[in-house]
C-alpha cells in the first residue's frame, strides 16, 4: 500500500511539473490514466490489509512480554509512513518547515 500511495504521489507531482512546463496537453492524459489505474489498487490493498486485522488473532501473533505487540509496531510504522508521505517527507518541526508555507 505504501509503494502505491508513493506512486500516487509521484504521479500528482509530475502533474504540476508538467503543468509548469506547459505540455500538460500532452502528458496529462497518460498521468491522469496511471492515477485511474492506482487508486483502485490501492482501495484493494487496504481493504485486504482490513480483512486481516479484522480477521487478526492477538494471542496467536504475539506473546506477552513487556514490548510493544507486533501488530501495534506494524500499525505504527505504516501509520508513521503514510503521514510522511502525506507531508512530503517533512518532519514536524524540522528547520525546513520554518517560514516555507
Amino acid at each position: 500500500a505504501i509503494a502505491i500511495l508513493l506512486m500516487i504521489k509521484l504521479t500528482h507531482s509530475y502533474k504540476r511539473t508538467v503543468k509548469a512546463r506547459r505540455i500538460d496537453k500532452v502528458l496529462e492524459p497518460f498521468l491522469d490514466r496511471v492515477t485511474n489505474l492506482l487508486w483502485p489498487r490501492l482501495k484493494m490493498v487496504m481493504d485486504a490489509h482490513l480483512r486481516s486485522i479484522r480477521s487478526a488473532n492477538a494471542k496467536k501473533c504475539g506473546g506477552g512480554d513487556i514490548h510493544p505487540h507486533l501488530i501495534s509496531r506494524r500499525y505504527a510504522e505504516f501509520t508513521c509512513s503514510i503521514l510522511l508521505i502525506l507531508n512530503r517527507g517533512r518532519k514536524a518541526g524540522s528547520s525546513m518547515d520554518v517560514g516555507n508555507d
